[in-house]
């Protein structure tokens, strides 16, 4: 997931392969499963654009000669207490309301 501004980016590699099956409908799904710990309040308030790539392995064990990608929605991340922390983008709570009040 790419930060979009400044941010640390954040990679999530799957767990499992899926094998192709030629004969099917060329439909596959994947559920990417976060551990908990893996997004921290370093992440918090900073929107990212997750991009999915996919690539494949030919029988042989090659890489095959095609690869595609798909662009996601923007998502923020929140602390889920409902505690505000702005550590992402190196601001604090009371800095955040000092703006807003000007």
């Amino acid at each position: 997931m790419e930060s979009l501004g400044p941010g640390p980016e954040l990679k999530f590699d799957a767990s499992k392969k899926i094998s192709l099956d030629p004969c099917g409908t060329g439909e596959y799904e994947y559920d990417f499963r976060i551990q908990p710990g893996k997004i921290t309040g370093e992440h918090c308030s900073i929107p990212y654009k997750p991009v999915v790539t996919v690539t494949y392995y030919m029988a042989c064990h090659k890489p095959g000669p095609m690869a595609g990608f798909v662009e996601l929605p923007i998502l923020q991340f929140y602390e889920a207490d409902g505690k505000i922390d702005h550590g992402g983008n190196g601001r604090h709570e009371h800095e955040a309301e000092a703006e807003l009040a000007r």
